[in-house]
């Protein structure tokens, strides 16, 4: 029983983990693009689609990281 529940807690762990690291890494994208989520899909190699939905998933909102004029 032991290495069952240990198990489970390291696969939460790690999801956990790559999620915050998979945030930070949209984060990261987003402040070197000011905010331009096409930009910051090119950069991760993704597509804006799937940023955009990660966005979401994630809370973050990309109008902070644009530059005021």
């Amino acid at each position: 029983m032991k290495v069952k529940k240990m198990e489970i807690h390291t696969v939460s762990s790690l999801a956990s983990l790559m999620n915050a690291y998979e945030r930070a890494l949209i984060i990261d994208a987003l402040v070197s693009t000011q905010g331009n989520q096409s930009q910051a899909a090119k950069l991760l190699g993704t597509s804006k689609r799937v940023i955009h939905y990660k966005i979401h998933k994630y809370g973050i909102d990309p109008r902070r990281f644009r530059m005021e004029a």
